[in-house]
């Protein structure tokens, strides 16, 4: 079943065209990995998404619903983290999940939330003491209070030191297969993708110039890797 959908999706800021005629379609209980070099419109199409930006042109369906018209529906079932996620420093972290909880009107279980990203036992801890990477946790914590459908991942491992990004990527796989969510993640970094993702689309210029498994792409691009693909794509080589 196709849970987003988007054709033709266009938007501008003052000329500069960030996405043009963006076609992609995820399907439910993948894994999706949006790879692009920074400023290629990654966060732009996260945005679009999740009905933040309204679209120069264009339509985009998330579980059946347009984006824009049913911005409200939308938002029950998509969570979305972003690069720079921020909480409460003088709160402990049960009680920012705790804030969070009640603003969107859920009742989760939220020391089942923080055992689920390894934070239960700093529940009671201000979030002010924590680490970056302990942040980010709570973060995915944060994007499962309303039991979402779709999570967006905006370049979530940035900053992050080798071992906590391979954490938090087996917190990605974890959370997909034990809860069916359907994940979109995106990165600049080939390596940070693809092996956690089920499909990856390289996003270049504003369009995904090529989407597919990474064996996939690996054929229809005639190299021997998936870099090798990225590098001849993100280099302007790609025909």
């Amino acid at each position: 079943m196709t849970v987003v959908e988007i054709n033709s999706l266009s938007k501008s800021f003052d000329g500069f065209k960030a996405l043009e005629n963006l076609e992609m379609e995820i399907q439910r209980g993948e894994v999706y990995g949006l790879l692009g070099p920074n400023g290629a419109g990654k966060t732009t199409l996260f945005q679009t998404i999740m009905g933040q930006l309204t679209p120069t042109s264009g339509d985009v369906e998330i579980l059946g619903e347009d984006a824009y018209r049913d911005t409200f529906e939308v938002a029950k079932d998509v969570s979305f983290l972003p690069a720079d996620i921020r909480f409460y420093d003088n709160l402990t972290a049960r009680k920012n999940l705790k804030y969070l909880a009640d603003l969107v009107e859920e009742d989760p279980d939220i020391d089942e939330l923080l055992e689920l990203v390894n934070l239960g036992d700093e529940a009671d801890k201000k979030v002010s003491g924590f680490s970056h990477g302990m942040q980010k946790r709570l973060g995915i914590a944060q994007t499962l209070i309303k039991d979402p459908e779709i999570i967006l991942f905006d370049e979530p491992t940035t900053g992050l030191d080798p071992e906590r990004k391979e954490d938090f990527k087996d917190l990605i796989r974890d959370i997909n297969e034990e809860k069916n969510i359907t994940v979109i993640v995106s990165s600049h970094i080939l390596h940070e993708l693809e092996d956690i993702c089920d499909r990856i689309g390289v996003l270049k210029d504003g369009n995904i110039k090529v989407s597919g498994t990474p064996q996939g792409i690996i054929e229809e691009e005639g190299v021997d890797t998936l870099e090798e693909a990225y590098l001849e794509i993100t280099r302007g080589d790609y025909r």
